[in-house]
């Protein structure tokens, strides 16, 4: 009997020391697995998995410097590069995009269940995008579905408005997009369950968009803010940006723009906007279904206009502009503009120019710029203007300057002088009380040359615009 009581005290110790071990295990291991795995994630193997993993899931190439994560918490991506598809790690070209931090709030209860599309939060830090227009289409090819779909429709003028006014009523309502309506729930299906809101915060995040043509981008916002809803159940998110500059020229600053999500549609208020010293509104659709079809109008009631300096001003001016399609398929864009305005007092080039009325529309379409009618109208002058642009920024305009005779046969003087060798073409209008010259125009978005006789000799811009330049402006003092 005392044997077997030996051996029994001899026994239990090792079986507590191996229940002890496999406790010590079951801690350890999870501390163990975390921390090999955040180690892991900032090597290059598991960088390079990483970048492999989004690739397949996004189709977009990209380039990280590391990852972590925090179990129940959220995942970390530092310095996410966005790189166009043919695009090398070594290229200095800028890449698409570039985000400081990405940080992703996951739903871990439905990642258990292998649900990867569930997220509580996505925080975008200090973002940068680089949009050049040199390569637009070839970054973002139309999406094979939409290919025999047309464009979502747009808010219509009024038939019985002319071509150059605007329809009175400058805030007519958005035509919802016609891809976005949901379809109505047969009576036997069970009502849908929306999950919590989705959230996508930005911080200090900036867009350019440029153009080889120029060394500043053609346009530039900055300090981009937000915290939007973009799935789950509706809510009311907001955007506001900084400064908005062209060629580095500050034209607008935003306030806070306030976003409305019901699925499957984000939707803003009409919201005021300065641009250069002219009061807009705008408002805004995007719905959240294959390519993001939206809608977006910017009007402009009627009324004056004085620049900064004083010296240029417009007693009266009302605009309407209008953009649809597909936004990830800028070749789907279609779009339209017109802008009128009354008794003017501007500045062509260096010389002062009073007109009575001008006007000017242009549309867009399929990736095709078209400047169906620009003109300004003076007491004894005129300029008119049809033109072309294209996506990649080429651009043809035909010009004809009016102006009355005393001034053409100036500039018939002037030329002569400039060019010897050659003839000023004039055309008599008006019962020859009026002369005007018809300009062909070539270039891009940085330079052009001129033509006086349909593109068979291509002079500088200079020569002409000195003839413009009359002898009798206002003296120097």
């Amino acid at each position: 009997m005392s044997l077997l009581l030996i051996n029994e005290s001899r026994q239990r110790p090792p079986r507590r020391r191996w229940l002890g071990i496999c406790l010590a295990v079951l801690f350890w291991l999870p501390i163990f697995a975390f921390v090999f795995s955040n180690f892991w994630l900032r090597t290059a193997w598991g960088t390079f998995w990483l970048e492999e993993k989004i690739q397949q899931t996004t189709q977009l190439k990209v380039q990280l410097r590391g990852s972590s994560w925090l179990p129940g918490g959220q995942i970390w991506i530092d310095d996410l590069k966005v790189l166009t598809p043919q695009q090398l790690p070594s290229d200095p070209t800028p890449p698409l995009l570039t985000i400081k931090c990405l940080s992703i709030r996951p739903d871990w209860l439905a990642w258990l269940k292998k649900d990867y599309r569930r997220l509580t939060e996505i925080c975008i830090d200090q973002p940068s995008a680089e949009l050049s227009l040199d390569r637009l289409k070839a970054l973002i090819p139309p999406p094979a579905q939409l290919a025999a779909t047309n464009p979502p429709s747009m808010v219509q003028l009024s038939p019985s408005a002319p071509t150059g006014n605007p329809a009175p009523n400058v805030n007519p309502p958005l035509a919802p997009v016609a891809p976005v309506a949901p379809q109505a729930a047969p009576p036997t299906q069970a009502p849908v369950v929306m999950r919590p809101t989705t959230w996508l915060k930005v911080l200090g995040g900036r867009l350019a968009i440029t153009h080889s043509s120029s060394d500043t981008p053609l346009l530039e916002i900055e300090n981009i803010e937000s915290a939007l809803p973009i799935a789950g159940e509706s809510a009311q998110g907001h955007l506001q940006c900084g400064t908005i500059r062209a060629k580095n020229t500050v034209c607008s600053q935003t306030g806070r723009i306030q976003l409305h999500w019901k699925f499957p549609l984000w939707e803003t208020d009409a919201t005021p906007l300065s641009v250069a010293g002219i009061h807009s509104k705008a408002k805004m659709q995007i719905a959240r279904v294959p390519g993001l079809p939206f809608a977006a109008i910017l009007q402009q009631e009627k009324q004056p206009w004085t620049d900064p300096s004083g010296e240029q001003k417009i007693d009266a001016i009302q605009s309407l502009h209008r953009l649809t399609g597909y936004l990830l398929a800028p070749i789907t864009w279609q779009g339209e503009s017109i802008i009128e305005a009354h008794q003017l007092q501007i500045k062509l080039g260096q010389r002062p120019w009073n007109g009575f009325f001008a006007q000017s529309r242009f549309l867009l379409h399929q990736g095709v710029l078209l400047c169906q009618d620009l003109r300004l109208l003076g007491d004894d002058s005129a300029i008119l203007m049809k033109g072309v642009s294209s996506l990649q920024g080429q651009w043809r305009a035909n010009v004809r300057l009016i102006a009355p005779r005393h001034r053409t046969d100036e500039w018939r003087t002037r030329w002569q002088q400039l060019q010897p060798q050659s003839n000023l073409p004039l055309m008599s209008i008006y019962n020859e009380d009026r002369q005007g010259i018809d300009v062909l125009c070539v270039g891009n978005f940085d330079q052009f040359a001129v033509s006086l006789d349909q593109g068979a000799t291509l002079i500088p811009p200079q020569l002409l615009f000195s003839l413009w330049q009359r002898n009798n402006a206002p003296p120097a003092p």
